[in-house]
């Protein structure tokens, strides 16, 4: 189905659609299949889950756990979810390379001068602009 885990090659660059809905039982299962993917790099877009009540702050820290022991390097939305994952991220691993990057935008832009043949993108998640501010 569309955006649910939809695997593509474009450019030598294996894309991993998941943006379809994030939560936390499947954003774990997205980052553990990243190990069966061969790639020279891992790297994972996300902008943290929304709607979790008084879960929120803590599944998004466990997120950027888990995207920091899988992946080589995170782009992540500019958010207040986003930010937590990234506290996430750096608890774990304080020199793990991170991008933030403010929109869908200045994501997209982003992969296109940052993929390489060879690696790998999870597309996590994607928020509404409402999300981003």
């Amino acid at each position: 189905a569309s955006h649910r885990f939809e695997v593509m090659k474009k450019g030598g660059v294996t894309i991993i659609d998941d943006s379809y809905n994030i939560n936390p039982i499947g954003a774990a299962a997205a980052l553990d299949s990243l190990k069966s993917f061969a790639a020279n790099r891992r790297i994972v877009y996300v902008s943290g889950i929304v709607e979790l009540g008084e879960e929120t702050a803590e599944e998004n820290r466990a997120l950027g756990v888990h995207v920091a022991s899988v992946a080589d390097l995170a782009i992540v939305a500019e958010s207040k979810y986003g930010e937590m994952v990234i506290e996430g991220i750096l608890a774990s691993n304080p020199r793990f390379a991170v991008i933030r990057v403010s929109d869908t935008s200045e994501a997209t832009a982003t992969f296109r001068k940052l993929l390489k043949e060879g690696d790998l993108l999870l597309i996590l998640s994607d928020l509404p602009r409402d999300y981003l501010l």
